[in-house]
């Protein structure tokens, strides 16, 4: 594969976002092996900075200083910019899921999860946004 070659398909990219280190550097070991390009922001306002170009998905944490990634949802659909968004939180009950649902978000992952729990959770919403793409 040439990258140079203007019939290469980008690689699949999915913006990490979450204020922990150790967290966005787990969903790094778990999704580049599988050919995700990864990118991180360690919060919800640098992904906001980190949109160019627009990645294929977005994992965030809903519990983060400042902006919560319920709010980077939300701003997300309202700019219109048709990025599946995956929330991550350790609570997950049905206020989290509603406001998940509310927000925009595709929904919400439950901290700890296995990448046997994490990659069928995601690939549906990107096989879409691909199709989009």
């Amino acid at each position: 594969m040439n990258p140079f070659d203007p019939h290469t398909p980008a690689p699949t990219t999915i913006l990490v976002v979450d204020d922990s280190v150790s967290v966005r550097k787990a969903l790094e070991r778990i999704l580049a092996p599988q050919g995700y390009a990864v990118r991180m922001a360690d919060s919800a306002e640098n992904a906001l900075l980190a949109l160019e170009p627009l990645p294929d998905m977005i994992l965030a944490d809903i519990l983060m200083p400042g902006m919560s990634g319920l709010e980077l949802a939300r701003i997300l659909g309202d700019r219109q910019l048709n990025i599946p968004v995956m929330l991550m939180s350790g609570i997950v009950d049905e206020v989290t899921q509603r406001d998940a649902q509310a927000a925009g978000a595709c929904g919400v992952l439950r901290k700890p999860f296995t990448p046997t729990e994490l990659l069928p959770a995601i690939e549906p919403h990107l096989q879409a946004a691909l199709a989009r793409r």
